[in-house]
């Protein structure tokens, strides 16, 4: 098959510093070739501060429902009041997936995936 391609995606831009210096480091190095940035995340500001200095780096998105860690609560890129059924009470993504499962509705999920209605 003509034009065959390996990409090799570094998941969780983001997440934390230290991934963000090892995925920027591995760009670097050559050694992949895409990353996905969780705009939740706590350092994905740092995240897309290197991408946006940095030309090798390649980065889309991980769209991102829940809370990863039940200690580091991470909020709705999208406002709170367009997709409640994503948020616990104090305004947070659920860590608990079957609470997530339970609560979200369709369009709350489209929304803050991003996806036009």
């Amino acid at each position: 098959m003509p034009g065959r391609y390996l990409i090799i995606n570094a998941d969780d831009f983001g997440i934390c510093r230290e991934t963000n210096e090892a995925i920027e480091h591995l760009f670097n190095e050559g050694r992949i070739t895409s990353t996905t940035v969780m705009a939740p995340a706590r350092e994905s500001g740092d995240a897309i501060a290197r991408a946006a200095k940095n030309k090798k780096i390649r980065m889309g998105l991980h769209i991102t429902l829940n809370s990863d860690f039940n200690g580091d609560p991470w909020r709705s890129v999208a406002p709170a009041g367009e997709v409640p059924s994503l948020l616990d009470g104090s305004g947070n993504f659920y860590h608990d997936t079957e609470r997530f499962y339970n609560s979200a509705k369709g369009r709350a999920v489209q929304r803050c995936g991003g996806i036009r209605l």
